[in-house]
């Protein structure tokens, strides 16, 4: 069969392959053959006035008013799911052991530190098998009866070579599947040192021992809207600091800074508005001020934190401030970039957190004065009361959210 398997793939119904939480993942398994072959299944039964045959597998035409052989198509969802076939398509099953299903999610961190010593941890969130062809075919996908009359009498009248088998036409579609994902599942992810990935994987297995093997990914967005968060999020909110420089033992006055965020919770495609004054009543000047949106992501094993990786994606920057001046940062607008969703609640390997630095280098060999402000990172944007959406200058949703990170590979930024 390996030279005659021409092609063996899973196919999905939905062709973005993105799927929420609760949606149905549906589609099918396809088995293309290069010429026609004998089928010598078992489990592949035909139905006759109530009595079954196991060795052969014709397929009803009624056009015809008689069984011929033709591309078939099993439908594991009962004979009222089969009476919507096409007419003359019934059921046929490829020459293997057994066709078998798996759909699995699931989260797995891997790294290897620089004492080369392997770290992993793997969860499982679906897990789901079935044997969509073999010795025990699901009910519902034997050929139903053919109906009383000539195409009866035709089928007990047709010869089929008994040791062989009958011959399967070049191309047929074995089962289609339908499940229910789960509620709770957490996002696609891709990272450097671990994922979260969502499989869909089929397995032809001959009697001689040979096993075909292939899969698809499919894409799951665990969605977070605003709406049905804290109030707290909406709400603008500020840090500030005061610190001394020069050195310790001899400071040259007290700098203070105080930051505000129009509010806690953003989407991709908005921008965070940024309120800061900093009063510098020392005898240094500072360099430079700079707000940075960062991603941390943090990799855990074995309930210990193994790894963990901050990277900047967006920042806004001010100039020098001199001594003993005060500087204003007033309604500065600092967009977020289309970034994969981030959803990783039911997770428990992975987690992501998303800030925005403040900083302050002052000129000289003192060091940075930083304020951290933690934000959420959601799907779905805050709507007014009338259900639209609360649009702001600088707003522009993307209407495709990426799935990969291309900054993984940039420098990790110094927390």
């Amino acid at each position: 069969m390996s030279r005659k398997l021409q092609k063996f793939l899973v196919l999905l119904d939905n062709e973005s392959l993105l799927y929420f939480p609760g949606s149905f993942l549906s589609g099918k398994v396809v088995v293309e053959l290069e010429e026609e072959i004998p089928v010598t299944v078992p489990a592949a039964k035909a139905v006759k006035r109530g009595h079954i045959c196991k060795r052969h597998v014709p397929v009803a035409d009624a056009t015809r008013g008689a069984f011929r052989l033709k591309e078939a198509v099993f439908l594991p969802h009962g004979r009222a799911a089969a009476a919507a076939l096409p007419v003359g398509v019934r059921a046929w099953a490829p020459p293997c052991q057994g066709l078998y299903f798996h759909i699995v999610g699931e989260g797995v961190v891997r790294l290897t530190d620089k004492s080369k010593v392997n770290t992993s941890d793997r969860e499982n969130y679906i897990d789901f098998r079935m044997r969509l062809l073999g010795e025990n075919t699901p009910k519902g996908m034997e050929m139903p009866p053919p109906r009383r009359g000539h195409a009866a009498r035709h089928f007990s009248e047709t010869r089929f070579p008994r040791p062989g088998g009958v011959p399967v036409s070049r191309r047929a579609l074995v089962p289609p599947f339908k499940l229910g994902l789960p509620l709770g599942l957490p996002s696609t992810f891709l990272g450097k040192h671990g994922w979260v990935q969502y499989f869909c994987k089929a397995a032809l297995k001959e009697p001689g021992g040979i096993t075909h093997k292939n899969q698809q990914v499919f894409i799951v967005m665990s969605p977070i809207d605003l709406n049905l968060e804290p109030n707290l999020l909406t709400q603008p909110f500020h840090c500030e600091i005061e610190e001394s420089l020069g050195m310790t033992c001899f400071s040259s006055g007290r700098l203070s800074c105080r930051v505000r965020l129009d509010k806690g919770g953003y989407v991709p495609g908005e921008s965070i508005c940024i309120f800061a004054s900093i009063e510098n009543n020392t005898r240094v000047s500072i360099r430079k001020t700079r707000a940075v949106l960062t991603e941390t992501i943090q990799y855990t094993a074995k309930n210990k934190v193994v790894q963990a990786e901050t990277r900047e994606l967006a920042f806004l920057e001010k100039g020098r401030i001199e001594a003993g001046v005060t500087d204003q940062w007033r309604n500065e607008m600092l967009y977020i970039p289309p970034i994969p969703p981030t959803n990783l609640r039911g997770c428990h390997l992975i987690r992501i957190q998303y800030d925005i630095y403040f900083i302050i280098t002052p000129k000289g060999p003192g060091k940075e004065i930083r304020l951290q402000l933690p934000i959420m990172m959601a799907t779905y944007p805050i709507r007014n009361s009338d259900g639209t959406l609360q649009r702001k200058k600088g707003t522009h949703y993307p209407t495709v959210l990426p799935v990969f990170r291309p900054w993984l590979n940039t420098d990790k930024f110094k927390a």
